[in-house]
């Protein structure tokens, strides 16, 4: 029987990139934070306009990229339980008896 390539979910593809940007956003206000408590070593890096960006909104912009990544993932499991709901019943159990339930069969 060949098996059927089931679509790709379009918050997997979300999760990646808000991901990606929250560990780039984390990363940087990490750096930006080791940085303030080296004023040493800051002075040789220069300032950059990244580190004044994140002086000013670095935690509402982590708040929100936490934000879009819980929506994101509530989505993806949404969609897959949808998906996985409207497929059509196979057979529950691999017996031939009707008596015997596999999980989630129901009990004669």
């Amino acid at each position: 029987m060949a098996k059927i390539k089931e679509p790709v979910n379009p918050f997997y593809i979300l999760l990646a990139v808000v991901g990606v940007a929250f560990f780039v956003t984390a990363f940087a206000y990490g750096a930006m934070t080791y940085r303030a408590l080296q004023p040493a070593g800051a002075r040789q890096i220069g300032n950059h306009e990244l580190w004044n960006f994140l002086d000013l909104h670095g935690v509402q912009l982590l708040g929100v990229e936490l934000g879009l990544l819980a929506g994101a993932t509530y989505g993806a499991m949404w969609l897959d339980g949808y998906r996985l709901r409207q497929k059509p019943r196979e057979s529950v159990s691999s017996t031939d008896d009707p008596t015997e339930a596999g999980p989630g069969g129901k009990i004669r």
